[in-house]
């Protein structure tokens, strides 16, 4: 085994997401135009999921002094070709806003389609997604994770913030629902993804200020510069003042970055000695001995009768497996066992000849 050098990090891969007006669309386009002053310069390029491209388009052109480029799409199918394209066109810093929306439509889509299907089979419709359904789902969609992290882009993805509800006992002793917290409205594992996630609020601001100011908790931060911090982003009318707020928040963990760095994901396949049923070899040598040796017992079982049968039976193991010991062939390889029955098979026939053969001819008239 030749074990490599790890390389460095080198591209921005940032989840943000919060509730509605926490500035989701406004700070990931900041984001990546402070990456961009930091990191070298690069097309930007936007996947709108939402209607917000023509919101965030004069930004784009004061900050980045260029025409936004994108497509506007809520189609799993899209995004892939479209970070796909990003790619071989040289783009160089993406903001998907938002995967929320990516998510929703792509089990949708799933559902529909499996209703379609049994509607051929003349099933009926289903209105949720079964457990069975979820593994191929979910092997789609990593398709698009790993696409996300070994691509060489900048890559900040939006999402909606969802509730996380337990259960718990209150004074009286009886269970109840509680909000425990927050999580991005997208496929379970997604959150995990990013390099850094960071969840976006509104607040309350000083006295002289406008109404509120947009705050950022990092969750996560790899580099460990600004993981668990509080960012503040003070709201302003210049597009350039947001930008100075937003890239000091977030230049120790972009000062980190290697640019055009690559440390791949290798997701090739692992080979897994698995039947039609997915057992893997070891479950099906033990569970192929378990009926050869029941095929041997009951072999015996229906040729071996009469007084004296015990004494008999093992004489006969002993002869085609060279041991009484039951426990010892029980633990025979199925190859062995396998040839064993077969032997015991001829013998029986053998016996069965000689019992013909011993037959006296009757005698002519």
């Amino acid at each position: 085994m030749a074990l490599g050098k790890i390389g460095d990090v080198g591209f921005l891969k940032c989840g943000l997401f919060g509730g509605a007006g926490t500035g989701k669309t406004y700070t990931g386009t900041l984001l990546l135009a402070a990456a961009r002053k930091i990191l070298g310069p690069g097309q930007f390029a936007l996947f709108d999921t939402e209607g917000g491209a023509p919101y965030i388009k004069p930004v784009v052109k004061e900050l980045m002094g260029e025409d936004l480029i994108g497509e506007s799409s809520r189609s799993f199918d899209k995004l892939m070709k479209f970070l796909q394209d990003c790619e071989d066109e040289g783009v160089k810093y993406v903001l998907v806003d938002s995967i929320s929306h990516v998510w929703t439509q792509f089990m949708d889509d799933f559902l529909t389609q499996v209703n379609q299907r049994r509607a051929q089979s003349g099933k009926a419709k289903l209105s949720n997604l079964e457990f069975s359904h979820w593994r191929a789902a979910k092997e789609k969609w990593g398709k698009l994770t790993t696409l996300y992290l070994n691509s060489p882009l900048h890559i900040v993805i939006c999402g909606r913030a969802g509730n996380v509800w337990e259960w718990e006992e209150n004074d009286q002793g009886k269970k109840e629902l509680r909000k425990v917290g927050s999580k991005m409205k997208a496929e379970g594992e997604m959150a995990y993804e990013p390099s850094i996630l960071v969840e976006l609020f509104r607040e309350n601001a000083p006295a002289g200020k406008r109404l509120f100011r947009r705050v950022g908790e990092v969750l996560k931060d790899r580099f460990s510069k600004i993981d668990g911090m509080r960012l503040v982003f003070e709201c302003s009318d210049s597009a350039k003042k947001n930008l100075a707020a937003v890239s000091k928040a977030f230049a120790p963990h972009l000062k980190m970055l290697k640019g055009g760095s690559v440390q791949p994901i290798d997701t090739s396949p692992s080979e897994h000695d698995v039947d039609d049923e997915g057992d893997n070899g070891w479950r099906r040598e033990k569970r192929e001995r378990e009926i050869l040796v029941e095929e041997l017992s009951g072999l015996l079982e229906s040729k071996i009768t009469g007084t004296g049968v015990k004494g008999k039976r093992q004489d006969l193991l002993k002869e085609v497996f060279n041991t009484y010991s039951k426990t010892k062939i029980e633990n025979f390889d199925s190859d062995t066992l396998r040839d064993g029955l077969e032997k015991l098979r001829v013998r029986f026939m053998e016996m069965e000849s000689e019992k013909t053969s011993d037959v006296p001819e009757d005698e002519p008239e």
